[in-house]
């Protein structure tokens, strides 16, 4: 008893993943509960949360290290290059101690 077809649920995977939409987006546009959709998409293994909270430590030392920022926004699960960089002057703010780079 499925409730959404493979092309729906194909659907749900590209808003999700690809336009980063929240689940709730996608159960108005579905016409169903937010929850459902989760479901669904946890159970197609393509649900992680949008803000997944970052551990600091391993934020400072990927940043410092080098590492790009892309590959931050990949891996802390970031939505720009300009949220990465509020985060990095937040912790700055906060007493962390980051080295800069050129934009």
């Amino acid at each position: 008893m499925d409730m959404f077809s493979p092309s729906e649920l194909a659907t749900m995977i590209e808003l999700r993943t690809k336009k980063r939409m929240s689940c709730l987006k996608i159960a108005q546009l579905m016409y169903c509960d937010k929850q459902t959709v989760r479901r669904y998409l946890e159970a197609a293994g393509a649900f992680r949360p949008l803000h997944k909270p970052a551990n600091k430590a391993m934020l400072v030392h990927d940043w410092n290290a080098g590492v790009p920022v892309d590959k931050l926004m990949l891996v802390y699960g970031f939505a720009s290059k300009q949220s990465v960089h509020s985060r990095i002057s937040r912790l700055r703010r906060d007493g962390w101690f980051l080295k800069y780079r050129s934009l």
